[in-house]
């Protein structure tokens, strides 16, 4: 959700210092509101249906989810930060090929 909202509201900033603060938008208020909705929506209906195990095996193996119980494989400060980076740069490609190539 960090890369999706910095992705898709950085070039809206972009657009208006681009325009003189205007207040202008790149997007439609309903195409954004759909996007949203449908991206944020759509993973978690179908992520919460998926177990990578039986029930069965994970009661009788414990150990399977050892990591994560101990929070060994999943760094928060890691995961903000490469969403930070990477929500930067694509939204400043999607800017300035988009503005460079109609313009």
């Amino acid at each position: 959700m960090f890369y999706k909202s910095i992705a898709t509201t950085l070039p809206l900033f972009f657009y208006n210092w681009f325009s003189s603060l205007t207040g202008t938008s790149i997007y439609d208020s309903v195409l954004l509101f759909l996007f949203y909705f449908l991206f944020t929506l759509l993973p978690v209906i179908s992520f919460s249906f998926e177990r990578p195990f039986p029930t069965e095996y994970i009661l009788m193996f414990p150990a399977l989810y050892g990591e994560s119980r101990y929070k060994k494989t999943f760094l928060y400060k890691k995961f903000i930060l490469r969403a930070l980076i990477e929500g930067i740069l694509h939204a400043s490609l999607v800017f300035y090929v988009s503005l460079y190539h109609v313009g």
